[in-house]
């Protein structure tokens, strides 16, 4: 088993974090949910956190502005960005703000398998 990780997950859809963070605490990590990123930036601003892994689209504040957000205010993390939709200028920008680590929706067994392997190596 990896070593244990602080994982803050953003997500909107509650189903999805609820089976994610059932997976994630199976593996010894402890995971603290928030809808979005205006929700994310007040936990990150407050606690400490080894890892982020956010969707892309959700209300408010979505993925993208969450890691401006967290670059602008110097919250140096890993962040895994998990999302239903690759657009090409999407995954641009992405790598353009270093982001490397992406995940397709929807989160698979295999899926699961890699957002487990990238935590274990970030």
């Amino acid at each position: 088993m990896a070593d244990k990780r602080r994982i803050l997950l953003v997500e909107d859809q509650q189903i999805l974090c609820q089976l994610m963070s059932f997976e994630l605490a199976e593996e010894g990590h402890e995971v603290t949910f928030a809808g979005d990123g205006v929700q994310a930036m007040a936990l990150l601003e407050k606690v400490s956190f080894d890892i982020v892994v956010t969707d892309l689209y959700m209300p408010e504040m979505g993925g993208i502005e969450l890691i401006k957000t967290m670059q602008n205010k110097s919250i140096d993390l890993p962040i895994i960005v998990l999302s239903a939709s690759r657009q090409g200028d999407v995954a641009v920008e992405l790598n353009t703000l270093g982001i490397e680590h992406f995940i397709d929706k929807p989160i698979t067994d295999d899926k699961m398998t890699l957002l487990l392997f990238y935590i274990s190596v970030l």
